[in-house]
């Protein structure tokens, strides 16, 4: 075990372990951020050169990149900041609120694209409600809306509104209207949608929490999650008055995967819409990474960038472009650990003018 209290002494201890007949050395790195070049020849000599099965654990990130880029294959301990969030098969999009995020849904609706997926907006409503909000969402966009009818299909690129005093659930594929007793003080009741909709789709569901009143939906927050289902939360500080409550709520329940500004959400809807090929994709990212970041990787040679996203998506186990580029350009902590993979190391000595 190597530590911050490793000395210059310590390094023949160190060289004399692999002169041992072991079948397998574990070198652990704890708390340790980088190595002297002494280690790093030592190790590289005996894995190398003399092909000892030794294995490399590490508990710092930034060591573990290091050691990653000079050849050698490592068994990391990192925490994790969070897991990894799968988006390439969303096709449903499931918005739980009140009439009081009626503006953020009108927002979203404006300003987003559901060419590859479908809308569905579960708001809690007053019984004696006139049904019209579809009439005030259809001017703003092209894609049909219309309120869910009992037994009718779900069909992407259409926006769907769940009725009053009707609980909405799904049933392969179709929509299924129930008469049941309110749930959570409401019908129809976000808790009830996010159920049954998780159920049937699963990853291919993401659920945003909106604006509102009271709890509805926060209950059913594990059972989106155990579902492998993307769950999002509105930013409260975008929420009025009391209407925070409901996002209050499902914050302090901890089960979530990003908290967004209403901009946010929308730039993720259209992510999430897209299909792209991967150099598509490839120049997507670097293009968002300039526009919101202000760094200009664009002009990077293509092939290195590709090895660099390469590695990146290997380290992180994920299988998709799409979902490599939504987890650095929606998770900053992921962004960062990207920019490092694209980052070059430079040299810099002071020289003298006149010399030169």
């Amino acid at each position: 075990m190597i530590d911050s209290s490793f000395e210059q002494d310590d390094l023949k201890r160190f060289n004399a372990l692999f002169k041992e007949k072991y079948f397998r050395w574990i070198v652990e790195f704890t708390n340790i951020y980088s190595l002297d070049v002494s280690i790093i020849q030592i190790l590289y000599y005996e894995i190398f050169i003399e092909k000892k099965d030794i294995a490399l654990r590490v508990h710092k990130e930034r060591l573990s990149r290091y050691l990653y880029k000079l050849g050698f294959n490592t068994h990391s301990f990192v925490q994790q900041t969070k897991d990894f969030v799968n988006i390439e098969n969303i096709k449903v999009i499931l918005i739980g609120g009140s009439a009081d995020s009626s503006e953020k849904i009108i927002n979203i609706v404006k300003n987003c694209t559901f060419d590859n997926l479908s809308l569905v907006v579960v708001q809690h409503q007053q019984a004696d409600t006139v049904a019209a909000f579809d009439k005030v969402l259809q001017p703003y966009t092209s894609h049909r809306v219309s309120y869910a009818k009992n037994f009718q299909t779900i069909k992407q690129g259409e926006i769907y509104l769940a009725p009053s005093s009707k609980h909405l659930l799904v049933e392969n594929g179709y929509f299924i209207l129930s008469d049941a007793p309110r749930y959570n003080f409401a019908k129809p009741s976000i808790s009830i949608s996010y159920d049954s909709f998780s159920n049937y789709y699963k990853k291919s569901l993401l659920a945003i929490q909106e604006c509102g009143y009271v709890n509805d939906g926060v209950d059913k927050l594990a059972t989106l999650k155990s579902n492998g289902s993307v769950i999002l939360i509105q930013e409260k500080s975008e929420c009025l008055g009391e209407s925070d409550s409901m996002v209050t709520h499902a914050l302090e329940e901890g089960v979530y995967d990003y908290i967004f500004t209403i901009q946010k959400i929308v730039e993720y809807i259209n992510f999430l819409d897209k299909n792209y090929d991967y150099n598509e994709y490839i120049d997507y990212l670097l293009e968002q990474i300039k526009k919101i970041y202000e760094y200009d990787f664009r002009y990077y040679n293509h092939d290195m960038l590709q090895r660099r996203l390469d590695a990146f998506m290997i380290k992180n186990r994920i299988k998709s472009i799409k979902d490599g580029v939504g987890y650095i350009l929606f998770d900053k902590e992921k962004l960062r650990l990207f920019l490092l993979e694209l980052s070059i190391n430079v040299t810099e000595f002071f020289r003298n003018p006149k010399m030169y």
